[in-house]
């Protein structure tokens, strides 16, 4: 998998209290890219993204 960003993103989240919560972040404004470099790294991110769609719903509602 190809994970791109910029280094003042990637130093963001490396000195985040909450990195997790930064990443996040960062991915939904698209400082963050994730692409799969074959078939099965490309099928791969495909369901990631879904399962973070579908999380993000249900974080949503809580």
């Amino acid at each position: 998998m190809i994970v791109k960003t910029d280094r003042q993103t990637a130093c963001s989240l490396y000195t985040a209290a909450d990195p997790v919560a930064t990443f996040n972040q960062a991915y939904d404004s698209g400082e963050i890219t994730i692409e799969g470099a074959g078939t099965i790294d490309k099928v791969k991110v495909f369901i990631a993204k879904q399962a973070m769609n579908l999380a993000g719903m249900f974080g949503a509602a809580a």
